[in-house]
């Protein structure tokens, strides 16, 4: 994750600081783990903010006015707990290849740097005179760390879930009523059966999307990966993938037949 200057975000004393050389080599920037907060309107993008794994989150706190820091409870924990959640959650923006995150419990705040390196994350709210020293709430979002791969749909791990649903409702599947499709970063996978998932718990997440309606048609947005849309391609007989709206390819509207 980097900010709009491409200062990288990174841990030091357990806060996370906006840079670009320590010591003359380039920092590594500090993995940022993201899950959607389901208790909130999903149109806004609500997401939670991890660190270590998700076992430290980004909360703004419960006082008058927000103080961001980072505390020690695990992401999947808020993920399925919403009356804890909305003080680590923010609501995603993205624009064009950026993207800005307004706190949920105190609208008008907003995630920034500021042009100074080596300086400490903070949340403010948006001044109303622009000037140079403007604290910096644009960040380029990147939710993986495989070069150029972007997430990948397992076409078998769709033929098993496909399979499942034919078996869950006697034998007489109905076309796109439910499809569950795999989103992994290049690993094999085991089986999995879509009643299973059903019933919640955190790996359901990975196999979940959020369906987006725009008249007749609707996109289908990763929940692990927010801003990551099914696409398919403008050639036939090609695979189902997984696209940021900006690609100038992407083709992420679909429409919907449900047979009675």
């Amino acid at each position: 994750m980097k900010d709009a200057a491409l200062k990288v975000l990174y841990l030091h004393d357990n806060q996370l600081l906006a840079g670009g050389l320590q010591a003359g080599k380039v920092i590594k920037g500090e993995e940022i783990s993201v899950v959607p907060n389901r208790s909130l309107d999903a149109k806004l993008s609500p997401v939670i903010l991890g660190v270590h794994g998700g076992s430290q989150c980004l909360s703004c706190g419960t006082g008058q006015e927000p103080t961001l820091k980072l505390e020690p409870v695990n992401i999947m924990e808020l993920y399925h707990s919403a009356e804890k959640s909305k003080k680590f959650t923010f609501y995603r923006r993205d624009r064009g290849l950026t993207s800005s995150f307004e706190s949920a419990a105190y609208p008008g705040w907003f995630l920034c740097t500021v042009p100074e390196a080596d300086q400490p994350l903070q949340i403010t709210q948006l001044p109303k005179d622009t000037s140079w020293d403007d604290p910096i709430i644009d960040f380029y979002f990147q939710q993986f760390d495989l070069g150029s791969e972007a997430p990948e749909i397992t076409s078998r791990q769709y033929k098993l879930s496909v399979d499942s649903l034919e078996k869950s409702v006697g034998g007489s599947r109905r076309p796109g009523s439910a499809v569950t499709v795999r989103i992994e970063a290049g690993r094999a996978l085991p089986d999995v059966n879509i009643e299973d998932l059903y019933k919640g718990g955190e790996e359901a997440t990975r196999f979940t999307f959020f369906q987006r309606s725009s008249g007749p048609a609707f996109r289908l947005e990763a929940a692990a990966w927010p801003g990551w849309f099914l696409s398919g391609s403008s050639e036939p007989q090609q695979p189902l993938r997984l696209t940021k709206e900006s690609e100038p390819s992407a083709r992420t509207e679909f429409y919907f037949e449900q047979s009675r």
